[in-house]
């Protein structure tokens, strides 16, 4: 669910930001470093997330609360 609204969220409001970043500098420059950043923000979260091929994934389940 997460997924989807970041892309939801990040994808609709990029042609806005990138828009916006044209209009005020009046060149590509800002948008490319705009670009340029939001691919660090995703490798980043890529080096740091972790690999669940072959794991139970009901394993990292939350164990419901004792009432």
């Amino acid at each position: 669910m997460g997924y989807q609204l970041a892309s939801i969220v990040a994808g609709g409001l990029a042609p806005l930001i990138a828009t916006a970043l044209l209009a005020a500098f009046g060149t590509s420059l800002p948008v490319a470093l705009y670009l340029t950043a939001m691919c660090a923000v995703t490798l980043l979260a890529v080096a740091v997330a972790r690999e669940t091929r072959g794991r139970d994934l009901g394993e990292s389940a939350p164990e419901p609360a004792a009432r």
